[in-house]
């Protein structure tokens, strides 16, 4: 309760969120998630190939 995502991806995992992306596939999102690649996964057909290892992370 009174959880909130003001500071980031939040989840209930411990290392982690769920999040469901515009293609309809579910990725798990790692804490390690560079900041950059955040930014880079909410923009569209920006040029910028990203490979799996990019987004799971630990």
């Amino acid at each position: 309760m009174n959880c909130n995502n003001f500071y980031g991806i939040y989840g209930f995992h411990e290392k982690g969120a769920n999040v469901l992306m515009c293609d309809g596939s579910v990725r798990f999102i790692g804490l390690k998630l560079n900041g950059l690649t955040l930014a880079r996964l909410t923009n569209r057909d920006d040029g910028q190939l990203l490979a799996d290892d990019d987004i799971v992370g630990e």
